[in-house]
């Protein structure tokens, strides 16, 4: 079946955000025909800059929370400052995979 993705929030705004805030990465997965649907199983990598990928499988541990039928989200503490990476991987039934690259400012108060 041929899913479309759609994420909101995090992954969509044009705003940068600032060291320290909390970031919530949006995961909307329906089929073309408007019907939401969960993925066989969905992974979400994080990649804070100059550090180790980040990996968080839903299922395993509450950092991934599904809020109803295709859509799920997660809530990331944004600690350091410049380019970091996402990606949500999505695995058959409904497989896809969707990234994004916000910036993290400093902040003009904190060190």
């Amino acid at each position: 079946a041929a899913v479309s993705k759609s994420t909101q929030g995090f992954a969509m705004s044009n705003d940068d955000y600032l060291v320290g805030e909390v970031a919530t990465i949006d995961l909307d997965v329906i089929t073309l025909a408007g019907v939401a649907v969960d993925p066989g199983g969905l992974t979400l990598r994080l990649k804070p800059p100059k550090s180790a990928t980040i990996t968080h499988i839903y299922g395993d541990g509450i950092d991934i929370v599904r809020d109803r039928t295709g859509r799920f989200d997660a809530d990331i503490q944004l600690t350091v400052t410049g380019i970091w990476a996402w990606r949500w991987d999505l695995a058959a039934p409904n497989a896809g995979a969707i990234e994004g690259t916000p910036i993290v400012q400093p902040s003009r108060f904190l060190p």
